[in-house]
């Protein structure tokens, strides 16, 4: 009887060494292998589209898409493509947003040594794979919309602070954030040049000038005779 084949994984983020990492812990399971590996969100959507992988491992900030939109689209577009959040930000606003955009786990990068393996398996069972932090905000937001009778809303971050997140590891040099050629960006931090004082005209050697009151300035010689 012949092992089953491993679950084929994209892998998302923009960083290459945290990529390497996360490569080197799936890949030491046989049951799991990376087929692909983007450092964007719309890179990783052209990646699904090309190799139909099992699961998709995205990070939350990169450029381009944040994981967090190209969840949304992978849901709309590849529902087969099961999708994992791996991030830094141990946050409930992120997490509720990545549960929206159809996220079936949500695991810390802090922790991705212990909890990503058991993860992608959980979640390519279908099952939810939540960090203990995650649980205990779902458990406080589901009693406090039974207490309050609200329901939850369909976005839970706004647009501009997505932008924020494709941006916050790019750096203040990367090229989208440069403004057209020619352009010197302004540093904050150094206040606005000041005008040159005005000068007055020079008289010749040994002279100076003399401003009397209500007239205009006159030249006084000091030369001797």
């Amino acid at each position: 009887m012949t092992d089953p084949a491993p679950a084929r994984i994209l892998l998302a983020d923009d960083h290459a060494l945290v990529r390497r990492g996360v490569r080197l812990i799936l890949e030491s399971e046989p049951d799991l292998t990376v087929v692909a590996e983007a450092d964007d969100g719309a890179e990783a959507l052209a990646l699904a589209r090309a190799h139909r992988p099992d699961l998709a491992v995205l990070d939350i900030a990169m450029p381009r898409l944040t994981g967090l939109q190209a969840a949304r689209e992978l849901s709309r577009t590849q529902p087969d493509t099961r999708v994992l959040i791996l991030t830094m930000y141990d946050n409930e606003q992120f997490f509720f947003e990545a549960l929206a955009a159809g996220a079936s786990g949500y695991v810390l990068k802090s922790v991705a040594d212990r909890d990503l393996v058991e993860a992608c398996r959980a979640t390519l069972r279908g099952e939810p794979f939540l960090y203990p932090g995650a649980v205990n905000a779902l458990i406080r937001d589901y009693l406090d919309r039974v207490r309050d009778g609200r329901a939850l809303p369909s976005r839970v971050i706004t647009g501009r602070e997505e932008e924020i997140l494709k941006t916050r590891r790019r750096g203040p040099h990367h090229p989208a954030d440069r403004g057209p050629p020619g352009h010197q960006p302004q540093d904050r931090r150094t206040p606005p040049r000041q005008p040159a004082p005005e000068t007055r005209p020079q008289g010749p050697p040994g002279t100076h000038p003399v401003r009397h009151p209500g007239g205009p300035d006159r030249t006084l010689s000091c030369r001797r005779p």
